[in-house]
């Protein structure tokens, strides 16, 4: 009986640990304690960790939007749900990727370049602003909110969990490419590795988003399309990435998909 136990508690912690690294990596707030890895972790089990951290949260989503709808009003529940959920997310980033798209937006309506756009980018949710990064901030969360709040509303809380999956895994895709600084990856891996996300990323979309399949192909290429061609930008143009550009990509990644929601609920 010890000896069964032992295997599967070190099944367990083969599992566990890339996740805790992964885990630490893209959020703000420490994995418990017990849990925490100790210990090196390959890379390339760390990076196929990505979407599994992005499908808890969107599953943790998922259920807290089914258990208000089971107590309140369609209405009353999806705007508690997404005022609870969109604050939850800025959170456990300390909202690190939103004052990054926001500082992005705020140079370019300062009239800085592209390049020298992504140079300059921001994670610093209290960093003084101009009033087009106090705006963009604002108006980037309440959209956030609202779509949220239209998708449970409609029946589609499903969606969050391809929303939050399809983040962290262009923020994977984006890892593997050169730092800007040094030239080494971020997290170095085999290139047949590389695209193994995506592979973890697509079954878990269409699970959950069965029987809709059209929408969970949907989901799939937005994110893949958006990934490849960032991905080449990055190396072509700014010639690497960082961990702000990384972040960028899932956050503009996440809105890209939220509107792709709505857009999907309107011509259903």
């Amino acid at each position: 009986m010890s000896r069964k136990f032992s295997r599967r508690l070190r099944t367990f912690k083969e599992w566990i640990l890339p996740f805790s690294t992964a885990w630490e990596l893209l959020l703000d707030i420490p994995f418990p304690g017990s849990l925490k890895s100790q210990d090196d972790v390959e890379n390339s089990s760390v990076l196929m960790s990505f979407p599994l951290v992005g499908a808890f949260l969107g599953i943790l989503g998922y259920i807290l939007a089914r258990f208000l709808l089971a107590f309140l009003g369609n209405f009353a529940a999806s705007v508690v749900f997404s005022i609870l959920f969109a604050s939850f997310l800025e959170f456990i980033t300390k909202g690190r990727n939103l004052s990054i798209l926001s500082s992005f937006i705020e140079n370019r309506f300062d009239g800085t370049s592209t390049y020298d756009s992504f140079m300059n980018l921001s994670d610093n949710f209290n960093a003084q602003r101009s009033p087009a990064g106090t705006i963009s901030i604002i108006l980037l969360f309440i959209f956030r909110v609202f779509c949220f709040a239209v998708l449970v509303s409609h029946g589609c809380a499903f969606w969050i969990i391809s929303v939050l999956i399809a983040d962290f895994t262009v923020q994977a895709h984006l890892a593997t490419g050169p730092d800007i600084k040094t030239a080494q990856p971020l997290l170095e891996v085999e290139e047949k590795f590389i695209y193994q996300p995506w592979f973890t990323a697509a079954a878990i979309i269409f699970l959950s988003s069965f029987p809709d399949f059209i929408s969970a192909v949907i989901a799939i290429a937005v994110s893949f399309i958006f990934a490849f061609l960032f991905k080449k930008y990055c190396m072509e143009i700014l010639e690497g990435v960082s961990g702000k550009i990384t972040g960028f990509a899932g956050y503009a990644i996440e809105t890209i998909m939220l509107l792709a929601g709505i857009v999907l609920l309107i011509k259903s």
